[in-house]
């Protein structure tokens, strides 16, 4: 059996325990429209439900409450499980049911930090991640538009009928952990925060550029609330 059949059968394994499991807590999704804290939040998000679930988060309950929706209209979705997506608010099914943790940034930071995981992660982490946000163009694109969709991510998910969201600001995560802990409803525990170093360690050129391609939808940026809870 290859590596590949028997990850696929291991995934299948994971998902029919997950259903078979009961819990009272509804499933989770963490949204973002990608480079923006997503990873962070979802890893103590997922922690936090092992504990409040299991009273533990080893590797084991850890597995037990953690997926993906990459494509979410073609996911079942289970109480007590947190998934991680990319995806826009129109893809979301309506038994869908659960909560939505949603962060989002300055997109100029967020092409800034694609850019520097080309350099770092290669073309292999691009494509994956270009398919991962439905992308309408390639990374030859990212200084000139908006072609990960990032404006069209976070109107989708103001403006989403998916059920209760919390939206909340990568930079504002750490004094908004209380109203997370609180929308969530079990505790969640945060990394120490770290100053972005993608503009930092870019080519003030690029930079430079892409700055002026996403000034615009920035400024619209820093108009939203840091933190807000939607139903």
């Amino acid at each position: 059996m290859s590596k590949n059949s028997v990850q696929k059968l291991k995934s299948r394994l994971k998902q029919h325990i997950q259903y078979a499991l009961p819990s009272r807590w509804p499933p989770i999704l963490c949204a973002s429209m990608g480079r923006s804290g997503s990873t962070l939040v979802f890893n103590a998000v997922r922690r936090g439900q092992a504990k409040a679930r299991f009273h533990s988060d080893d590797r084991l309950p850890l597995q037990l409450v953690t997926s993906d929706a990459w494509r979410p209209s073609q996911v079942n979705f289970h109480q007590g499980v947190v998934y991680k997506t990319h995806a826009p608010a129109g893809e979301m099914p309506a038994t869908f049911g659960g909560k939505v943790v949603f962060v989002f940034g300055l997109p100029s930071e967020a092409a800034l930090s694609v850019l520097r995981c080309r350099e770092v992660l290669g073309e292999s982490w691009i494509k994956t991640h270009f398919f991962h946000l439905a992308s309408l163009g390639t990374i030859s694109d990212l200084t000139e538009w908006d072609v990960l969709g990032y404006e069209r991510q976070i109107v989708s998910w103001r403006e989403s009928n998916a059920g209760p969201r919390i939206m909340i600001r990568y930079e504002s995560l750490w004094e908004k952990q209380p109203e997370l802990e609180a929308f969530l409803g079990f505790p969640v525990s945060l990394p120490p925060k770290r100053i972005r170093s993608s503009i930092d360690a870019m080519d003030p050129v690029i930079n430079a550029k892409v700055q002026r391609t996403f000034a615009e939808l920035d400024a619209w940026v820093d108009t939203l609330p840091k933190c807000q809870v939607l139903n």
